[in-house]
C-alpha cells in the first residue's frame, strides 16, 4: 500500500465513524490541553530567570523581622548595600529596588490605578536586564523624571502612537511628578520582576529591596558571615536581628506557611507545592488521556476488524497494516494537539489570573517546553498504535 492509499483508508475510516471520531478528538484535545498547560506552567514558574547567565550569582539580602518572630524581610536601609559592596570581600555589585504602593497614573485625562511602578539602581541591567525595544534605559535609571514602560502597557495607554516622549503624571507616596517616557521594553518569559513602569531611584530613597551579585567562585555563606561580623553594618534592630544572603529561590518559591513570608507583589512568586501538584496532575492527565484513547481507539478498530482481514487477503503485509494503524493514531493525535493549542490560547488569560502567573503563549514554542510537548505528542501517538497493532494484527 502506498502512502496516498493508506491516507484514503484512514480518512474513509474516520468518515464511517464520524461521531465516534469527533468524541475521540474532543476528549483527547481537552486532555492534551490540560496536560500541556500544567506541564508548561510548572516549567515556566519553576525555572524563573532561566536565561539569566548570572542567576546563580544573584542573592537576596534579607534580615529578621523583629515585628513578627520567624519571618524574614527583604529590606535594607539605602546606604547598607553600598557599604556591603565596599567592606565585604566577594561582593561585585548591588541592586536596590523601591516599590510604590498603588500609584495613581494619569495619561491625559485618563487615570490608572492597577500599574506596578518600581524604582531601581542603574545596576538593574547587570541583574535582571529587560529586553529593550526602544529608547535608552540607562537614561531612565540615571536621569530624574524619566520613565520606561513595558510594550504591553504602552499599547494599552497610547495604542499605535509612539510612546517615546509621552508624558505621564504619577502620584506615589503623597508626591506628584511628571515623567517623560524614555524607553520601552518587552516583557520576557520567566522574568523575576513583575513591573509595568520603571524609573530611577529618587534622592529621597531611604530603603528598599536589596540584591547582591557575588564574584564568581564566592561562597555566599562566607559573605553572610562577613556581613554579620561587621558591626558597622546595621540591622533594623541591632543585637536582635541579623542578615541572610539567600538565593533567589527563597523569594520566588512561596512555602505553604505563606502567612510567615513577606508578600512582594512586584516579584514573580509561586506556591512551590502548587507547582508540584500541577506537575503531578499533568502526568496523571496524560496517563488517563492515553488509556482513554487506547480504549476508544480499540473499540473503533474492532468494528474495522473485518476490513483488516480483507486487507490481509488482498496482499497487505502485517507491517503495512501496522503502519496504517500508526498513521490513523498519529493523525488523530496531531489534530487533537492543534485543537488543544487553540483551547489553551483561549483559557490562558483566565489561568494566569487564577494562579498569578505570567505565562505567555509564545513560551509553548520555546526551547525549554517544545521538546517536552513533542515527547507528550510521541507518547500519545506511539503507545495506542503499538497496543492496538499487538491486539488486532
Amino acid at each position: 500500500m502506498n502512502l496516498l492509499f493508506t491516507l484514503k483508508l484512514i480518512l474513509r475510516g474516520w468518515w464511517r465513524n464520524k461521531l465516534f471520531f469527533a468524541v475521540a478528538v474532543i476528549s483527547l484535545s481537552v486532555g492534551l490541553a490540560c496536560t500541556n498547560l500544567l506541564l508548561t506552567y510548572f516549567v515556566h514558574d519553576y525555572f524563573i530567570e532561566q536565561n539569566n547567565p548570572d542567576k546563580d550569582r544573584i542573592f537576596a539580602l534579607r534580615q529578621d523581622n523583629f515585628f513578627e518572630e520567624g519571618q524574614k524581610v527583604t529590606f535594607a536601609l539605602g546606604d547598607i548595600p553600598p557599604q556591603i559592596q565596599k567592606e565585604v570581600p566577594g561582593v561585585e555589585s548591588f541592586l536596590r529596588l523601591q516599590t510604590y504602593d498603588q500609584p495613581l497614573v494619569w495619561v491625559g485625562k485618563q487615570d490608572y490605578t492597577d500599574l506596578c511602578l518600581i524604582g531601581a539602581d542603574s545596576t538593574l541591567m547587570d541583574f535582571f536586564p529587560p529586553r529593550l525595544i526602544a529608547g535608552d534605559l540607562k537614561q531612565v535609571l540615571t536621569v530624574p523624571d524619566k520613565i520606561a514602560v513595558s510594550r504591553r502597557v504602552a499599547e494599552r495607554l497610547w495604542g499605535d502612537e509612539n510612546p517615546l516622549g509621552q508624558e505621564m503624571r504619577i502620584t506615589a507616596s503623597t508626591e506628584t511628578r511628571i515623567y517623560e517616557v524614555a524607553a520601552v521594553w518587552e516583557e520576557q518569559p520567566q522574568a523575576f520582576l513583575k513591573m509595568d513602569l520603571l524609573t530611577g531611584l529618587g534622592p529621597d530613597f531611604w530603603g528598599g529591596v536589596p540584591f547582591l551579585k557575588l564574584r564568581k567562585g564566592t561562597d555566599p555563606e562566607q559573605v553572610q558571615r562577613a556581613i554579620r561580623q561587621n558591626e558597622g553594618i546595621a540591622t533594623m534592630k541591632p543585637g536582635d536581628t541579623q542578615y541572610y544572603v539567600e538565593p533567589l529561590s527563597e523569594l520566588y518559591f512561596v512555602q505553604p506557611e505563606g502567612s510567615n513570608q513577606q508578600p512582594l507583589p512586584f516579584l514573580q512568586q509561586s506556591p512551590v507545592q502548587l507547582l508540584y501538584v500541577g506537575l503531578l496532575a499533568a502526568l496523571l492527565v496524560l496517563f488517563v488521556a492515553c488509556c482513554n484513547y487506547v480504549n476508544m481507539n480499540l473499540s473503533r478498530l474492532w468494528q474495522q476488524l473485518k476490513m483488516i482481514h480483507v486487507e490481509k487477503l488482498m496482499g497487505g503485509t502485517i507491517q503495512e497494516i501496522r503502519m496504517q494503524l500508526f498513521g490513523d493514531v498519529f493523525l488523530t493525535v496531531l489534530l487533537s494537539f492543534l485543537f488543544s493549542l487553540l483551547l489553551i490560547h483561549d483559557v490562558l488569560p483566565l489561568f494566569n489570573s487564577i494562579l498569578g502567573s505570567r505565562l505567555q503563549m509564545s513560551f509553548f514554542f520555546s526551547g525549554q517546553i517544545l521538546p517536552l510537548l513533542f515527547l507528550v505528542f510521541l507518547t500519545l501517538s506511539l503507545v495506542p498504535s503499538w497496543y492496538a497493532s499487538r491486539r488486532l494484527v
